[in-house]
């Protein structure tokens, strides 16, 4: 079990009725902030990044500490470490890409319905702020598990890069 500290660090907070733990999505304090660190079908070369993230201005490769699964579709889930400073052989550089939008908030509104992340509804992946590894470190929002639990229960992927 996780301590409610290290749930609080990763983004997520324990329900005290269930005992579920569940991501804080921050979709709406910071839309400002402009990367998205993608690991999946969103990236280059994919037919999502070019419906979903074609009119991204810039992309770098980076990567998030974490763990990755796979959904039972075959698609990935990232579980971010609840820090960079972590010194743990259960979390790996888990790697991806780093988009930069012109217009974030049309263009994260867009990819939030792709991802099935609505406000007040409980789905599968929500947007978070990670710290990401390129040259240097930076925050970017990334699409990440929304339970614990959840990820719990999937298969972990064997490598650090998708497919």
């Amino acid at each position: 079990m996780h301590s409610p500290l290290a749930l609080a660090r990763a983004g997520y907070l324990e329900d005290s009725r269930t005992g579920k733990a569940t991501c804080v999505s921050s979709s709406s304090s910071r839309d400002d902030m402009r990367d998205l660190f993608v690991y999946g079908t969103l990236k280059r070369g994919f037919a999502a990044h070019r419906r979903y993230c074609g009119d991204a201005i810039f992309v770098t490769r980076g990567a998030v500490l974490g763990r990755l699964h796979l959904h039972q579709h075959g698609y990935p889930v990232l579980a971010p470490a609840p820090s960079m400073l972590v010194s743990s052989p259960d979390w790996r550089w888990i790697e991806g890409e780093i988009l930069r939008f012109r217009d974030p908030a049309r263009s994260l509104r867009r990819i939030d319905a792709y991802e099935g992340v609505i406000p007040g509804i409980h789905g599968p992946y929500c947007r978070e702020q990670v710290a990401v590894r390129a040259a240097g470190v930076r925050l970017a929002w990334a699409y990440v598990a929304a339970s614990i639990q959840w990820v719990a229960g999937l298969p972990e992927h064997p490598a650090c890069w998708w497919p």
